[in-house]
């Protein structure tokens, strides 16, 4: 699984967890704390489910690419 470009705004990079797949989304989160979860526009659309990439980068890293490891064997 690949890591999902962010969304550059302001100066700040982001994500939209509906762009990743379920089951990736799902894991993140129940990783995540509640207040993660951000609303943000973007050339006049509004993005409800974003959060910064920092943290998706984050656990991604730590978290899933190693589970994704530990059930490959």
């Amino acid at each position: 699984m690949f890591k999902l470009k962010p969304i550059y705004l302001n100066g700040k990079k982001f994500i939209q967890l509906s762009q990743l797949p379920m089951r990736q989304a799902n894991a993140l989160l129940s990783w995540l704390p509640g207040k993660s979860i951000m609303r943000l526009i973007n050339d006049g659309v509004e993005l409800e489910d974003c959060i910064d990439y920092s943290n998706y980068e984050y656990w991604f890293d730590t978290y899933f690419k190693k589970r994704e490891f530990e059930l490959d064997f």
